[in-house]
């Protein structure tokens, strides 16, 4: 890199281009495409244009034009080829070097593979083989029940991925974590654990023994064959799979009535028990718009593009716990969804959240800009969605008369921050308290002190309530979190309206200044806090962040569909 900026450097003094190098930007996340060559043998280079904006912009450095940057990235597209062609023996003996390293560091190295798989989630795994896939990674369906010290992996619903392949070092990159680092200032994400993102169980692995050889088998879907049941009393769904949202979207748009379970219960088949968790969800033959028929024949429709498993019970007796007409099924309504954006709003996070509602689940959404909020009918909507960005001008007596009606508001980062500070919201954020002597820093450490403090990116564990809705579906209590911002939260004052605080040891890769992991310690992660009718649901982080952080979009998405149903004595 040193070498060929030499060319880049002699091409924009050549035009009398302004430049600097080594300064903004680190080379460390490889999610960047300046930093994902350099895991496959290649030297990576990032360029940024000073953008022109238009014809001519004033600037600090003179009149900047529009030809001048297309000048400029003329002239770094002829410096990079020159550079290229005249450095190009060294270029393939460093590709070269990198992968005749490989096989010794793969000698050496203890771990000879990694071994995944959710036991309740065939899609999320079967998301992140194919993700490694996309890297040319393999990774081999497992063939026979795997005991490792996380959990017993089951055949046919994991995978390992042998350490013994070409792309071995992103192998290492992709499931190591990390928590010490050689500097501490970091532009951008300093982990990117991906079973992790997935909240998917994983483990290294010493010995890779399992002789599974078959390539082309997948892991198997938890999808059965449609059961005809000659009178069905009510159809269950157990709440474990990914794309439980879309199945359930489109029954609701079909009018059919679902009730979700809010406690446990089960059933006796073929001798043995099925344990139905807390988040099951009922669709019951008797009370509904439609004939029976008719809701079958919505159900078979839909259910072939589901990948979980629909039980047909044949009475609504139970052997254990609630029978199914019990009050403890609460109704389901179809989400009416509001995403604001616009000026002030963060349109990354926005993104983010419309590739999944729109993409993944395929749900209506309204695109609402916040500068109409104040003239808008919010009667339109039951959800509104609020990701990082200033709201400052936002109509909060307009947005507190929707909530009291029974709205479900739903912020995320600062936009938590914001409804923590308003009227209606009991959730308050959390404020570091003053040094007894104020500490003093040479003016010359300024930047380096203050980026120390930046969270770029990293992930962290917290502590879930499993009872609560917003974890209907998820299986284990500690859960992994990703952080790139500085907002803290306090746990709520109700007991009951803390879902998800950061543990006591909350670091589990990336890096964070130690001042920041002391305010993160036993802060909230997610909470709720009521406002008439209505519910406002807040994380403290973005749960959807970069559409590759799988493992709380669940959490995202129980917020839409069972956040209003949250009992008002746990938001006071």
């Amino acid at each position: 890199t040193k070498e060929l900026s030499e060319y880049h450097a002699a091409a924009l003094d050549s035009i009398g281009s302004l430049y600097y190098s080594e300064e903004s930007f680190d080379d460390f996340y490889i999610g960047k495409g300046s930093t994902y060559p350099d895991l496959n043998g290649c030297v990576g280079v990032l360029f940024e244009q000073a953008s022109s904006r238009g014809h001519l912009q004033e600037t600090t450095n003179g009149l900047l034009s529009f030809p001048f940057t297309i000048r400029n990235q003329l002239n770094t597209s002829f410096s990079t080829l020159k550079g290229a062609f005249d450095l190009r023996e060294d270029l393939l003996k460093h590709q070269s070097k990198f992968y005749e390293s490989i096989e010794k560091e793969q000698k050496q190295d203890k771990v000879k593979g990694y071994i995944f798989g959710d036991n309740h989630d065939a899609s999320k795994t079967k998301a992140l083989a194919s993700l490694l896939a996309y890297h040319e990674i393999e990774a081999k369906p497992l063939e026979k029940n795997y005991k490792g010290d996380q959990q017993e992996y089951q055949k046919d619903k994991a995978y390992t991925v042998s350490c013994n392949q070409q792309q071995y070092r992103l192998i290492k990159a992709i499931f190591e974590t990390r928590t010490s680092f050689k500097d501490s200032l970091f532009y951008d994400v300093s982990s990117w654990t991906l079973p992790l993102a997935f909240n998917i169980p994983y483990e290294p692995i010493c010995k890779m023994n399992f002789n599974n050889s078959d390539k082309e088998k997948k892991v198997q879907s938890q999808k059965q064959a449609w059961q005809n049941v000659k009178n069905p009393y009510a159809y269950l769904i157990k709440n474990e799979e990914y794309y439980l949202p879309l199945l359930l979207n489109e029954l609701l748009k079909e009018n059919v009535m679902i009730k979700v379970a809010t406690k446990p219960f089960s059933y006796q088949k073929d001798k043995d028990d099925i344990v139905f968790q807390a988040g099951t969800l009922m669709i019951p033959m008797g009370g509904q718009k439609h004939k029976k028929e008719i809701i079958e024949k919505i159900l078979k429709q839909h259910f072939e593009k589901y990948d979980g498993s629909i039980e047909a019970i044949e009475s609504g007796l139970t052997k254990e716990g609630i029978d199914l007409g019990s009050p403890s099924f609460d109704k389901l309504r179809l989400p009416k969804i509001a995403l604001i954006i616009g000026n002030g709003v963060n349109a990354y996070e926005a993104g983010e959240v419309w590739h999944l509602l729109d993409q993944r689940y395929q749900m209506w959404v309204t695109l609402l800009e916040k500068r109409y909020l104040k003239d808008a009918d919010l009667s339109r909507y039951n959800t509104i969605i609020l990701v990082n960005g200033s709201y400052g001008s936002m109509p909060s007596t307009k947005i507190k008369t929707w909530l009291q009606k029974g709205g479900t508001l739903i912020t995320q980062k600062s936009a938590t921050k914001w409804v923590a500070g308003t009227d209606f919201c009991r959730i308050t954020s959390k404020t570091s308290q003053e040094e007894k002597k104020p500490k003093r820093f040479p003016y010359k450490e300024l930047d380096r002190k203050h980026g120390a403090q930046v969270i770029g990116g990293a992930i962290f564990e917290g502590k879930a309530d499993l009872s609560h809705p917003l974890l209907y579906g998820v299986y284990d209590s500690k859960f992994p979190l990703f952080r790139n911002h500085t907002h803290f939260f306090n746990p709520t004052k109700n007991a009951y309206a803390t879902p998800i605080v950061y543990t006591d040891e909350p670091l589990i890769s990336g890096y964070i200044s130690k001042e920041n992991l002391g305010k993160l310690k036993g802060s909230a992660a997610l909470m709720v806090s009521g406002q008439g009718k209505g519910r406002i649901i807040a994380f403290a982080d973005n749960p959807n962040f970069r559409a590759f952080w799988y493992g709380t979009n669940k959490l995202f998405m129980n917020a839409i569909f069972f956040g209003h149903l949250i009992d008002k004595k746990a938001l006071e």
